[in-house]
């Protein structure tokens, strides 16, 4: 599957802690979400994609980041739990693994294209046939 997200905003602006000391989803991080999760579950539907359940799945990521500094791991975060709180494509991001192929600059459109793939291996076992 291939998903084009638009580029969040690091977890450092994403997120507030409250009083108490507990974390929290500011405003930006929710509308994100909210926009994110309704284009996955469009492509899904476009794309024929079939959740996947209780097996790991490669995210490869070209990320386009709008200026030169920014760090491609802040952005995991909300785009992993988009993913998952849209739950169409995927039981629980815990099987994910998140790979960056490349980071570009791309200050007129930021971007992060990204591609899910099911591993061909099923927790300790190397293959379907050898766990079945």
């Amino acid at each position: 599957m291939k998903l084009t997200l638009s580029l969040p905003s690091s977890v450092n602006h994403i997120y507030g802690r409250n009083k108490f000391g507990g974390v929290y989803l500011k405003k930006v991080g929710k509308e994100y979400k909210e926009k994110m999760i309704k284009y996955i579950q469009e492509e899904v539907i476009k794309q024929n994609w079939i959740k996947v359940e209780n097996q790991y799945l490669y995210l490869d990521e070209i990320v386009y980041m709008n200026r030169k500094g920014r760090d491609s791991d802040n952005l995991k975060k909300l785009m992993q739990d988009s993913i998952t709180e849209s739950k169409v494509v995927w039981t629980d991001d815990t099987y994910c693994l998140p790979r960056t192929e490349r980071v570009y600059i791309d200050s007129i459109n930021p971007r992060v294209e990204i591609t899910i793939i099911p591993t061909e291996f099923i927790g300790i076992f190397n293959s379907r046939e050898e766990y079945e």
